[in-house]
């Protein structure tokens, strides 16, 4: 498996903890946590990751979509949307960014390293 630069935008801190400490167990190499879309921004810029794991919903002003768009500028980073809204709906939202995926929450720690383990 090869080892990637992830980036954990999430505004549950529990949440974000639990899935940096899994991923991190395989080796990966996990910036962050963020907590708002402002955060996320600068972090991606500076950290440059490989993926970005996004939640929908986050702290501030600006959502998960547009946190992702404001990234996708800076650099080719892959993304895996998270979300509890109605997944068609947020697929239609973030087409344009093509990503990887989008979990609907909750999901499984097995699951999401599933998806990570096939880039």
């Amino acid at each position: 498996m090869a080892i990637h630069r992830i980036l954990v935008v999430e505004d549950e801190a529990p949440a974000a903890f639990a899935i940096s400490l899994h991923l991190g167990k395989f080796g990966h190499v996990m910036l962050g946590p963020a907590s708002t879309g402002i955060e996320a921004v600068a972090l991606a810029r500076s950290a440059k990751p490989d993926l970005v794991l996004m939640d929908i919903q986050l702290l501030g002003p600006m959502d998960g979509v547009e946190a992702a768009r404001a990234i996708r500028t800076e650099g080719e980073a892959a993304f895996i949307f998270m979300t509890a809204y109605p997944i068609e709906t947020i697929t239609t939202r973030v087409a344009d960014l093509h990503p990887l995926a989008v979990l609907g929450k909750p999901f499984g720690l097995e699951e999401l390293e599933a998806l990570v383990a096939r880039i």
